[in-house]
């Protein structure tokens, strides 16, 4: 019954940023409490394991989830052009924002934004139907 948006699991790369920024955020937060404690002389080695042992990681952990945020979003972007593209060659080059909504897991507004790119890279051309409706006339798909 049409198009449903899925992505290749990332889950892994998630699971490993969070506990990175976890147990980063941890070893930080505790050698930030000890460095202000009077008792304690040795402010440099905490400066050092707080660095290597807290920092890093919490640095690290952000830096992966972003990469794998990124990484989800294009593979989905690239599954939602597919998925466009062969309702296009479907309906012999034509859509609507609404057709593209009903066959696959995007709202119409999202379906409207995307057709309207391919209008602007030049893939497509919007026409108004005979009742007013607009349709985005795919150029590839068009036969003569």
């Amino acid at each position: 019954m049409g198009f449903k948006l899925h992505s290749k699991s990332s889950g892994g790369g998630k699971v490993v940023s969070v506990i990175l920024m976890f147990v980063g955020g941890l070893f930080t937060v505790s050698t930030c409490s000890a460095l202000f404690d009077a008792a304690n002389p040795d402010r440099m080695s905490l400066v050092a394991g707080m660095t290597i042992f807290g920092i890093v990681p919490l640095l690290g952990g952000l830096l992966l989830f972003r990469k794998v945020k990124k990484s989800e979003k294009d593979t989905n972007l690239e599954f939602t052009e597919r998925m466009i593209l062969s309702l296009a060659s479907k309906n012999k080059g034509i859509l609507t924002a609404f057709h593209v909504a009903e066959n696959t897991t995007l709202n119409s507004e999202e379906a409207k934004n995307i057709l309207d790119q391919y209008v602007i890279k030049g893939h497509a051309r919007i026409e108004v139907n005979d009742n007013g409706g607009i349709e985005y006339h795919f150029i590839s798909y068009l036969k003569s």
